[in-house]
């Protein structure tokens, strides 16, 4: 019995090792406004994201993955902001999210990702100089 319990654990231990080594890269959705009103908050998220994930596969990504983004416009518009959480989850099958930047954007967003199990983190909002 104990050498079948560590023969499981050694084929699943594998298992995860080839599975590992198979996946190369790694989604990361962004929802931002990238039209609208407050496009040009959106155009600095999406900029600010893409220095990070440039940053971070020039490290190596994540766990040896590289990181694909896959970047949305929600228009601020609580419509487009579920229409895209929906696109990133269903159809892109990102494993995380960065967005929206506004209330009205990321709460349809939250309900979507929560049901999915999604990681979820929003940017906060900008400063006032």
């Amino acid at each position: 019995m104990k050498r079948a319990s560590l023969a499981a654990a050694g084929l699943i231990l594998l298992a995860a090792t080839v599975a590992h080594s198979q996946v190369k890269e790694i989604k990361i959705g962004l929802i931002t406004p990238l039209s609208g009103d407050v496009k040009t908050f959106g155009e600095s998220v999406r900029n600010s994201f893409m220095f990070a994930v440039d940053e971070a596969n020039a490290r190596g990504g994540v766990a040896g993955m590289k990181i694909v983004p896959v970047i949305v416009d929600d228009k601020n518009d609580p419509t487009e902001a579920a229409n895209a959480a929906n696109l990133l989850v269903n159809q892109y099958r990102v494993k995380a999210i960065v967005g929206s930047v506004t209330s009205k954007a990321t709460i349809p967003i939250s309900d979507i990702v929560q049901a999915a199990k999604i990681p979820t983190i929003t940017p906060p909002p900008p400063t006032r100089r």
